[in-house]
């Protein structure tokens, strides 16, 4: 009969030990298999799970293998020869022809661009629209300074100047006047300056109908805004048949400090013409006639325009005027804006599409670039306004035919 002597330094670790303990071991034992699996699984080549290995075993993974680092290799090889061959084809003088022939082909076509045509078309329709407005203010004719105090006084009251404006030139031409920009301006070029910069975008406007979009409101005329004693006539406000005539961006810079002290005034102007809606061809016609081809009326058609159905941007046209700060600015309209006919001759006149000016074709792609830009800018303003005009609109005809019982 043996004896076994357990000392107490024994018995103490045996009552250390838990049951707790043994689970905390069993549960680290598993999370490092478990990193290990994936750890494994993260390394091995892909092809170790395709159906070759699960079939065939060990050699044919071996075999796979192999051949896909061969069809690698080749692929590879292949692609260097081809653009190695490539390179070796076109030289830097062909590649230098491919430009300039790009080029020429982008000068003769008249660096015509479809989202240029689809977004005079969008501004277009929301003209139609926005004519009809009552909100949207009438720009005063400046007669004496007086009423410029009083427009003044009036911009003051309200701490900030209208968006939109409605006005027209000395011909009767109708336009909306949108403010872009009325702040402070720091050029770096040819010195450092600051200016005080008022950007407006013009959009002159006609009537398809040949008929005064101005013309006074008169109880009987059909062709009226609807408006009389006051009274918005909801029925008269069907869409007008305007067009857009020409497209005008002008910065107005007053700088105020530095050595030279100067005003600016920063043209770009697009003299059109514009497709007419229902024109052949025109693939800038407003949203309404193309909504039955697609889902969304601000996504473009399916199918491609052709150059000769595009407007030609050539006659994109820059214009630039100085005068010194303390010469009376005799441009300025009513509410300070210079008014859209000037009296005076611009000091240099720059067109897009003129050969013989020198322009770079980087310079040249810029311009229509920044032109493109500012017309998304107008395009955004002038269809949220147009939004919240139809919304209203309606709130107003939803709370005249509800009638409590």
């Amino acid at each position: 009969m043996r004896i076994y002597h357990i000392n107490i330094q024994s018995r103490r670790l045996l009552r250390l030990i838990t049951s707790e303990d043994i689970a905390a071991a069993l549960v680290r034992t598993t999370v490092v298999l478990g990193l290990a699996l994936a750890l494994f699984a993260m390394l091995a080549p892909r092809n170790i799970y395709s159906q070759a290995t699960i079939e065939e075993g060990p050699a044919a993974q071996q075999n796979v293998g192999g051949q896909n680092s061969n069809n690698q290799n080749a692929n590879n090889q292949n692609i260097s020869n081809g653009n190695s061959a490539n390179n070796e084809a076109r030289n830097p003088a062909e590649w230098s022809n491919l430009a300039q022939r790009s080029q020429r082909l982008a000068r003769e076509s008249g660096f015509r661009d479809f989202e240029v045509d689809v977004l005079h078309s969008e501004i277009t329709v929301s003209l139609n629209r926005l004519i009809n407005d009552p909100e949207i203010p009438t720009l005063p004719a400046y007669e004496n300074e007086e009423q410029r105090a009083a427009v003044y006084a009036d911009r003051l009251a309200h701490a900030v100047a209208p968006r939109i404006v409605k006005g027209e030139t000395a011909d009767g031409t109708g336009f909306f006047r949108i403010m872009l920009r009325e702040d402070l301006a720091y050029g770096t070029e040819p010195r450092p300056s600051r200016y005080l910069i008022r950007t407006h975008c013009y959009l002159f406007f006609e009537s398809a109908e040949q008929t005064d979009p101005h013309a006074e409101d008169e109880p009987g005329n059909a062709n009226s805004r609807g408006t009389t004693n006051n009274t918005i006539e909801i029925d008269r406000q069907a869409p007008r048949s305007l067009r857009l005539k020409r497209i005008m961006f002008q910065y107005y810079l007053v700088n105020y400090s530095g050595v030279e002290y100067r005003r600016e005034i920063r043209r770009l102007t697009h003299p059109g013409p514009f497709p007419v809606e229902g024109t052949a061809g025109d693939w800038t016609a407003p949203r309404e006639s193309v909504e039955n081809v697609g889902a969304d009326s601000r996504e473009q058609t399916d199918g491609e325009a052709s150059d000769s159905s595009l407007v030609d941007n050539s006659e994109l046209q820059l214009e630039y005027y100085q005068q010194p700060a303390d010469v009376r600015p005799a441009w300025e309209g009513v509410d300070g804006v210079p008014v859209p006919e000037l009296a005076m001759q611009p000091e240099y006149r720059l067109r897009l599409g003129n050969q013989n000016s020198g322009i770079p074709f980087e310079r040249q792609i810029r311009i229509l670039q920044n032109y493109k830009d500012m017309l998304r800018i107008v395009d955004r303003i002038v269809h949220k306004r147009r939004r919240s005009y139809e919304l209203e609109r309606d709130i107003i005809i939803q709370t005249m035919t509800e009638f409590p019982l």
